[in-house]
Parts: C-alpha cells; sequence; structure tokens
C-alpha cells in the first residue's frame, strides 16, 4: 500500500494513479480538495484507495486526519482495509512563501 501526501490534484494525483497502475493500493492524502482526491480514488486502475484528510502545514495536523471521521477506515484499527504503508511519497501541492 502507498500514502500520497497531496494526492488530490496535479503532480501527487499523477503519482497516485501511477502507484495504483503499478499495482499499489493508494492511500489519497487531501486538504482541503476532497472533490479533486475522491476523483484520484476513482481513477486508480482497478486497485483499492482511500482517502485520507489532514491540514499537515498544522503542528498536530497529522494526528487530527488520523482522528477524522473521513480517514476513520484507514485509521480505526482496521488496517486490513489496506493494510500498512510499504511505500510512502510526501508531496506538497501548495508550499507557499517560504521564509
Amino acid at each position: 500500500m502507498a500514502l500520497v501526501t497531496g494526492a488530490s490534484k496535479g503532480i501527487g494525483a499523477s503519482v497516485g494513479r501511477r502507484l495504483a497502475h503499478d499495482g499499489f493500493d493508494v492511500a489519497v492524502h487531501y486538504n482541503p480538495d476532497e472533490r479533486g482526491a475522491k476523483e484520484t480514488a476513482v481513477r486508480k486502475a482497478g486497485r483499492n484507495a482511500v482517502l485520507v484528510h489532514a491540514d499537515l502545514a498544522e503542528p498536530d495536523g497529522a494526528r487530527r486526519g488520523v482522528d477524522d471521521e473521513r480517514s476513520a477506515p484507514f485509521f480505526s484499527g482496521n488496517h486490513q482495509t489496506l493494510g500498512r504503508p510499504s511505500v510512502a511519497v510526501a508531496f506538497d501541492p501548495d508550499p507557499g512563501p517560504r521564509n
């Protein structure tokens, strides 16, 4: 299973679809573009996918994403859905200004 952050659009979505094409189930991370994440998940080359909503720019955003009810099927301890990630791709589709 592959976890791809920023997978709701652009390069992140392309990476998620490519990993699915290569045989991976994919956890599609998004914030805030749920619609784009759903499109990525639907266009996943016949593999399983789950949506993961989290604001990773916030200090505890990953924890809140784990607790988010929209991510619950993956993170509720029921990992039989896709299993634990063996691949993680961290992609920031909008890094914004750097200080």
